[in-house]
């Protein structure tokens, strides 16, 4: 299998986990007045690539579904 090194002119964080679709790469940005605000990392460029960030999640959608009220 192919591995793809997409990253979107470094938009996206390149997948160090394994996966296909998802990188434990992230930023955070606020929309204030509206502008876009880098809160996380600070540095502009940069991303946080913490493998930390992914975290798995397992649950039915039915039933999670039927709790929203």
């Amino acid at each position: 299998m192919k591995t793809l090194s997409f990253d979107a002119d470094g938009w996206i964080g390149k997948s160090r986990t394994g996966q296909k679709v998802f990188s434990d790469c992230f930023v955070l940005l606020q929309i204030k007045d509206g502008k876009f605000n880098r809160v996380f990392p600070k540095e502009p460029g940069t991303l946080d690539c913490n493998a930390s960030n992914i975290v798995t999640v397992k649950l039915d959608p039915a039933a999670a579904a039927a709790n929203v009220k």
